[in-house]
């Protein structure tokens, strides 16, 4: 046996020949058995070991792991060695162990230089660069596919160049860079469209139109969706990659309001999945399905659909509240009241138990609804009736008025006039102790809300005190300024004279911006604070976030923006033009690219998914001179008057 047959069994394997996984692995095993030469018989194990990690448990992963040691000892060369290393990072990626898979493929890369193996040295560049996505560190992601690229190019290899392109792009689209992801998904589009590769091609087409969703350019978005079908229908025919894309147009529609469109394609990408036994992407899938339902208001069909996601989500919590809410909507639109409540309380009670700032916002944001929804509806209902009754006594006067009727008609007509004051009254009487229940029950769901945030805020301020570790301590002040302007906005609304669920920006965001300033500013810092703040009031859903984003870059800047002992500015201007608002937080400091150096990605993530909350989209503009942060998002119709 030679070398020769190991790689035609591999080229067999990834045409997708008739070959399955158990034949490949009993063909390699057969060669191993007949081989006399050491190195292919690692060779033929090394394959063996990577086709059947999927389905090996952590003991069968690490019986794999020692045998492949023990051959490559017998070796006693680097590469070799290398080799082993490179397994067990697939079997510590296939555990989760992020770090640990990152320090094998390090060794592994510096023993891949120590032998000029090239083609591994970029195989392992580009596996290492795969590590830093989870983390957001984009720039070390980036880094890393830009070095496999570069010796992709100089080898010639084709097909792993282009995966490069698309992996680049890919990096770019998450850091936000949508400009330059969409110039390198091109070129991997059109390198792989030169190979006849219509996965390749079709994936980075499938990449970009996400952007182009991401930016609401749907009509960009649409044909590249559809070339990627066409790509998907082969030959060779690949039915998961179409499943992903119909999954993909299905919430390009979705996002439109186009329910009918969009659950069609969900129910393509649904046949798929469940066929497959794919039961993430079902899960996923099946939300969307019932959203879209609910959306067309074909509330007895979407109830099963929530109801078969829940079955199927019991350990994620963040579904199984989402799916409870839908249900909650369905059978409130069914006149279901006792199950839309029973859902409505399970909804909630997951709320409470998700660890994280979406939980916080979802609480400061459900709180009030439900109780405010039904109370408003009883209002207008009895003030409708009052109008109604009030023009029915005026043309009861107006005929009296004018009319010659007789004194039995006279009297008639006056006691159906008293009856119908006296039902006036009680209907005013009725009205007024609505408002007084809404009011009362509005300001104690405000002042409920603020004391479970303070008591979240407090929860964490003890939790750091037990601390040791400074990012630990830090994460978790961080979380607490975060639970501070949404408690801000709450204490505002129950300390009003008036109820209402508008808030005046002015007063909540001056405050705010000064409460973050001293929370954070060192002592050896001086940093001034200028505000030109409108004077308007705006809705709780647009406050929360609005306030979340400022308290984020107010934060950053404080803590990364300026060197130490260095003096600063920071100004926040929040602007009206006509139906739109301008929010803007500026800096003199040095610049993303320096700042970020000591902070992480989470932040620019959580900005960007407020401003995108907001209806709007975060701009950044940062040079050595400082950086300006700017959102535009509309108004309400409640903000516009």
């Amino acid at each position: 046996m030679t070398k020769y047959n190991l790689v035609l069994l591999l080229l067999l394997l990834s045409f997708g020949t008739v070959f399955s996984q158990s034949s490949a692995i009993d063909s390699l095993r057969q060669l191993q058995a007949n081989s006399t030469d050491d190195s292919l018989r690692f060779e033929y194990y090394f394959e063996i070991c990577r086709l059947s990690l999927p389905k090996a448990d952590s003991t069968q992963q690490q019986a794999y792991a020692d045998t492949l040691q023990s051959m490559a000892d017998e070796r006693s060369e680097p590469f070799f060695a290398a080799r082993v290393l490179g397994f067990k990072a697939m079997t510590y990626r296939k555990q989760g162990r992020i770090l640990e898979q990152r320090a094998a493929l390090q060794e592994a890369k510096q023993l891949y230089e120590s032998t000029g193996r090239q083609e591994e040295l970029a195989d392992t560049e580009y596996s290492m660069a795969r590590t830093f996505l989870p983390e957001g560190d984009y720039e070390s992601a980036f880094s890393g596919y830009e070095k496999a690229l570069q010796i992709y190019r100089q080898l010639g290899l084709e097909i792993q160049l282009a995966n490069s392109l698309n992996a680049l792009g890919v990096v770019q689209r998450r850091a936000g860079n949508f400009d330059s992801a969409i110039e390198y998904l091109s070129k991997a589009a059109s390198a792989s469209r030169k190979l006849s590769d219509k996965g390749g091609e079709a994936t980075a087409l499938l990449n970009q139109a996400v952007i182009h969703k991401t930016r609401k350019e749907y009509e960009l978005a649409l044909p590249l969706y559809e070339r990627g079908l066409e790509l998907a229908a082969g030959p060779p025919k690949d039915e998961g990659l179409a499943a992903y894309i119909h999954n993909n147009l299905s919430a390009l529609y979705f996002a439109q309001g186009k329910y009918e469109l969009a659950l069609a394609e969900g129910e393509k990408a649904y046949d798929f999945f469940s066929k497959n036994g794919q039961q993430r992407e079902v899960v996923t899938i099946n939300m969307g399905i019932a959203s879209n339902l609910m959306g067309l208001k074909r509330y007895s069909e979407a109830i099963p659909r929530f109801q078969e996601v829940l079955q199927a989500s019991k350990s994620e919590l963040m579904i199984q509240m989402e799916a409870h809410d839908g249900l909650a909507n369905c059978f409130a639109g069914t006149n279901q009241l006792d199950s839309a409540l029973h859902h409505t309380v399970r909804a909630k009670k997951l709320q409470q138990e998700l660890a994280d700032e979406s939980r916080l916002q979802a609480l400061a944001e459900a709180e009030g609804r439900y109780q405010n929804k039904e109370k408003q509806a009883q209002i207008e209902l009895l003030a409708a009736e009052d109008k109604r009754k009030a023009v029915a006594i005026s043309r009861r006067n107006w005929s009296l008025a004018i009319g010659g009727l007789v004194l039995l008609i006279v009297l008639g007509l006056l006691r159906s006039v008293m009856q119908q004051r006296t039902q006036i009254a009680e209907q005013k009487e009725v009205i007024q102790k609505a408002l007084g229940e809404k009011e009362i029950l509005l300001k104690e769901i405000h002042h409920r809300v603020k004391n479970n945030l303070q008591m979240v805020s407090s929860l964490l301020n003890l939790q750091s005190r037990h601390l040791t570790d400074s990012k630990a301590v830090d994460a978790l002040q961080l979380g607490k300024s975060r639970v501070r302007s949404m408690a801000l906005i709450h204490q505002q609304l129950y300390t009003d004279k008036e109820v209402s669920t508008l808030a005046n920006a002015k007063f909540y965001l001056e405050k705010l911006s000064q409460e973050i300033i001293n929370t954070y500013q060192r002592d050896d810092q001086q940093i001034g604070l200028k505000q030109e703040i409108a004077d308007i009031d705006l809705d709780i859903d647009t406050l929360i976030p609005m306030g979340l984003l400022v308290n984020e870059a107010l934060t950053n800047a404080v803590k990364y923006a300026f060197a130490e002992g260095a003096k600063g500015e920071l100004q926040v201007n929040l602007s009206r033009e006509q139906t739109n608002m301008f929010l803007s937080i500026e800096d003199n400091g040095r610049g993303i690219k320096k700042a970020t150096s000591n902070g992480t990605r989470f932040g620019s993530m959580l900005m960007e998914t407020l401003a995108e909350q907001l209806g709007g989209e975060l701009e950044r503009r940062s040079t050595d001179q400082g950086t300006r942060l700017i959102v535009e998002f509309p108004l309400k119709e409640s903000e516009q008057q």
